[in-house]
């Protein structure tokens, strides 16, 4: 299923087996997978994972990391 929303020029995809993909006009992605972790790359190419259990990591394009726990 795609869903478009105007008012955010935002694209919603959901595939059958429940990852979810969110497109936005700042080219900012974000796949929300089914067991809750998300994944969010920002138009820099910075990366963050966040997981289910609470961890959060940052992935910047110089190469550091940034690893955040619960």
């Amino acid at each position: 299923m795609i869903c478009y929303y105007a008012g955010a020029q935002t694209t919603h995809t959901a595939y059958p087996d429940v990852l979810e993909i969110l497109q936005f006009t700042n080219n900012q992605i974000e796949k929300h997978y089914p067991n809750g972790t998300q994944e969010i790359v920002l138009p820099d190419h910075t990366v963050k994972w966040l997981h289910s259990d609470g961890l959060k990591e940052t992935f910047f394009s110089d190469g550091t990391v940034v690893k955040v726990e619960k």
